[in-house]
C-alpha cells in the first residue's frame, strides 16, 4: 500500500507553503482514493465536489459511490487545522446525519467516523514535511492510512430496511435543503436578484396563501421536492399503496424534470441533495431499492446453480463479491460454477482468490486442483490435491469416477495422480 501514497506524499513535500490554500492538494488526493478505490472495488467512483462558496451550501467534498448507491463522503480542511474542533462543528454533524461513513482529513492527518464514533486515527505525516523536499515518506505511517482509506472505501452501502429508517432518512435530507432554501431566498431578497426560485415564491404568495413566509415556503417546497424525487426514482417493483403508473416517471420525463430544476438557480439532486441519486436511484430504473446482502446473493446464486442456471448464479456470485472482495466463500462459489460452464481458466483465478483469503481451505484446494486437470498443468494440480488431502480431505474416486474424470479432460491422468484419487467423500462446501 505504499506506492499510491508515494506521489501523493510527493505532491505534500512539493507543496508552496506560501501560495498553498485547502484545494492546492485536491488533485493529488482525488488520485490517491481513486488508486486505492481501483485495488479495492473497480465498481466504486470518486466524485469530487467543489465548494459552492456562494450559497454555502456546505457539501462533503468528495463523495464515494458503489454504481449509485453512496458509500460514504470525505471532508478536507486546511493543512494544521484542529480537527477536533472540527468534529464538533455543524457542518461535520449534518454530514455525520446524511452518512455513516465519513472520514475528515486535512491531508496529514485522517479520522474514519462510522456512525459518528471515531473508528481509527493515523497521521501520515507533519505540517513541517509540507514543502520541505528532504522528507521521507514512513512506509509505517503510509500503510495504517491506505488501511484507512481501504476500510472506508469497502463499507456497504447502508440499506433502509423499514419505513422508520426510510422516514428518518429523508426527513434530514429535506430539513437539510430546506435550510439551503431558506438561505437561497433570502440571499436574491436581500440583493434583489430574484429569480425563477424567488419568483416561485412569489406566484404562490399570489395565487395560493398572502401570508406565505419565506420559511414556510422553503419547508414546503424541499418537502415537495424530496419526496418527490424519492417517488420518482424508486423501481417499478416496489410494492406500494400506489399504482405503478401513479408513481414512476419514464426516462424522458426525469430528464426534463432535471433540467426544469436546474434552471431554478442550480436545483437539481445532484448538487443540492448530493446523495439522493444513490439514496433513491434514481439513474437505474430497475433497480431494487434495498440492495441484498452478500450472504444473499450467495443463496440465491447457489439456488440457480443447482438448477443449472450458471450465467445467474455467476452473477450473484459477482454481485456478493463487489458488496465484500474479502469474502472467500463468494470466489469459491463462483470459481465451481465457472468449472461445471467448463470455464477452468477462469474456475482456476477464483479458487486461487479464495485459498488467498482462506489458506485453510479443503474444498477450494480440491477443486482447484481438479481445475488445473483440466487445464493440464499436472504438477499444479497434484500441489492442490496434496494441500487438500494434507487438510483431512478424502481426495479418493471409485473408477467410474476417474474415467468420467478422464473423459471430461480428454486424457489418461498421470499415474501418480490416479494413484491419489479413489472414492471422494463428499462434505458441503462451507462458505
Amino acid at each position: 500500500m505504499t506506492i499510491p501514497l508515494s506521489p501523493y506524499f510527493n505532491a505534500i513535500k512539493h507543496l508552496d507553503a506560501a501560495e498553498g490554500t485547502e484545494h492546492t492538494l485536491r488533485g493529488a488526493l482525488e488520485n490517491l482514493l481513486n488508486a486505492i478505490a481501483a485495488d479495492e472495488n473497480p465498481n466504486v467512483t470518486v466524485i469530487h465536489e467543489p465548494k459552492r462558496d456562494k450559497t454555502k451550501l456546505g457539501a462533503p467534498d468528495f463523495k464515494i459511490k458503489l454504481h449509485e448507491a453512496i458509500l460514504g463522503y470525505l471532508e478536507t480542511k486546511p493543512i494544521g487545522d484542529n480537527l477536533d474542533t472540527v468534529l464538533q462543528s455543524a457542518q461535520i454533524a449534518k454530514y455525520k446525519r446524511l452518512s455513516g461513513n465519513l472520514i475528515l482529513t486535512d491531508y496529514l492527518e485522517w479520522i474514519w467516523l462510522r456512525d459518528g464514533e471515531i473508528i481509527q486515527r493515523e497521521t501520515l505525516c507533519y505540517p513541517s514535511d509540507a514543502g520541505n523536499r528532504r522528507a521521507r515518506l514512513d512506509p509505517g505511517k503510509a500503510e495504517k492510512v491506505a488501511k484507512l482509506i481501504a476500510g472506508f472505501l469497502s463499507v456497504p452501502p447502508a440499506k433502509l430496511g423499514n419505513t422508520n429508517t426510510l422516514s428518518r432518512a429523508l426527513a434530514v435530507r429535506c430539513h437539510d435543503l430546506r435550510d439551503f432554501l431558506l438561505e437561497e431566498l433570502e440571499r436574491q431578497e436581500k440583493e434583489h436578484q430574484e429569480e425563477r426560485l424567488y419568483g416561485l415564491y412569489i406566484v404562490f404568495k399570489k395565487e395560493v396563501f398572502q401570508e406565505l413566509t419565506l420559511k414556510e415556503f422553503a419547508d414546503a417546497f424541499a418537502q415537495t421536492l424530496g419526496y418527490g424525487l424519492f417517488l420518482f426514482g424508486l423501481p417499478a417493483s416496489m410494492k406500494l399503496q400506489l399504482k405503478p403508473e401513479e408513481i414512476i416517471i419514464e426516462s424522458a420525463s426525469k430528464e426534463q424534470i432535471r433540467r426544469e430544476l436546474k434552471e431554478l438557480h442550480d436545483i437539481h439532486e445532484e448538487s443540492l441533495f448530493p446523495d439522493f441519486v444513490g439514496f433513491a436511484y434514481t439513474q437505474r430504473h430497475d433497480a431494487p431499492y434495498d440492495t441484498p446482502s452478500a450472504e444473499e446473493y450467495i443463496s440465491h446464486g447457489i439456488k440457480a446453480a443447482q438448477r443449472g442456471q450458471y450465467p445467474e448464479a455467476i452473477e450473484d456470485f459477482s454481485k456478493a463479491i463487489e458488496l465484500r472482495q474479502d469474502y472467500p466463500g463468494a470466489y469459491y462459489f463462483r470459481g465451481l460454477t465457472y468449472g461445471r460452464q467448463g470455464e477452468h481458466k477462469r474456475a482456476m483465478e477464483d479458487l486461487t482468490k479464495a485459498i488467498e483469503l482462506d489458506s485453510n481451505y479443503p474444498d477450494a484446494h480440491y477443486f482447484c486442483g481438479i481445475a488445473y486437470l483440466h487445464l493440464k498443468e499436472w504438477e499444479k494440480a497434484k500441489e492442490f490435491l496434496t494441500a487438500a488431502r494434507n487438510m483431512g480431505m478424502d481426495l479418493t474416486e471409485d473408477s467410474e469416477g476417474i474415467a468420467g474424470l478422464e473423459q471430461a479432460i480428454g486424457v489418461l491422468l498421470p499415474k501418480d495422480i490416479e494413484a491419489m484419487l479413489t472414492r471422494r467423500v463428499w462434505r458441503r462446501p462451507r462458505l
